[in-house]
């Protein structure tokens, strides 16, 4: 059976494009018990001077091709009750099963995509909080130093004060020392 013979606007399933649309698996089941008597008939059709049991088989096998006719001039493909060999067309809907998974797998999709973004968010505010502590230890050693450079100036500034005094008061000593002699 082909999707061919779906093509039929009294389609037993519905509309075609919805069988398509909904049929996810065909399961073609065909009830085979007597291998031998099918080769037997196939023979029996070939040879006529068979016995009267053999052809009367194959009337039987007639009249089962003529309901076969039937079921499928009314679109049913269904399964004849009286027929040896029935085959059967059996249409697994599982959309719904389908769908589920897919819900599962969006779900777990949108999971993944909020941790990402929950980890995204905990990473840049560790990386704020360490720039920000680089910053604070970058801006105390600029302080720090700062400092130094002003007490180091002091301390020169202080050194060379002290040195002038010296100069002068050595200097006026000296002087004091040549008028008196």
């Amino acid at each position: 059976m082909t999707i061919d013979d779906f093509h039929d606007d009294d389609c037993a399933f519905g509309d075609v494009d919805d069988v398509v649309d909904d049929v996810v698996v065909v399961v073609v089941v065909v009830d085979d018990d007597d291998d031998d008597d099918d080769d037997d008939d196939d023979d029996d059709d070939d040879d006529d001077d068979d016995d009267d049991d053999d052809d009367d088989d194959d009337d039987d096998d007639d009249d089962d091709d003529d309901d076969d006719d039937d079921d499928d001039d009314d679109g049913g493909g269904g399964v004849d009750d009286d027929d040896d060999d029935d085959v059967a067309v059996y249409l697994d809907d599982d959309d719904d099963d389908d769908d589920n998974d897919d819900d599962k797998d969006d779900q777990d999709d949108n999971d993944d995509i909020i941790i990402t973004i929950i980890i995204i968010i905990i990473i840049n505010i560790i990386m704020i909080i360490i720039i920000m502590i680089i910053m604070i230890i970058i801006i105390i050693i600029i302080i720090i130093i700062i400092i130094i450079i002003i007490i180091i100036i002091i301390i020169i500034i202080i050194i060379i004060i002290i040195i002038i005094i010296i100069i002068k008061s050595t200097s006026v000593s000296h002087y004091k020392l040549c008028h008196v002699i």
